[in-house]
């Protein structure tokens, strides 16, 4: 999953913040957003998850995700 994460960061470089959270050290953030298993993948624009990927995640469909709300998010901003 890390080389996953490593890659986005080089593929959006400046349009997409990543963070990664220890569900051992992090326990309330994982009852929060009620993770029952990892890897668990979130996907927030203007702080609402908007995605969800729980196990193992299709690249192709993670990419179109994050394409998908940058590419509306930037339409926002044109407004």
């Amino acid at each position: 999953m890390s080389g996953l994460l490593y890659q986005l960061r080089e593929d959006f470089p400046n349009r997409l913040r990543l963070t990664r959270a220890n569900s051992v050290t992090n326990f309330s953030t994982v009852v929060h957003f009620g993770v029952r298993g990892t890897p668990t993948l979130f996907l927030f624009h203007k702080g609402r998850q908007v995605k969800r990927w729980n196990g193992r995640v299709d690249v192709e469909d993670l990419y179109a995700q994050i394409e998908s709300v940058l590419d509306e998010a930037h339409g926002e901003s044109k407004q």
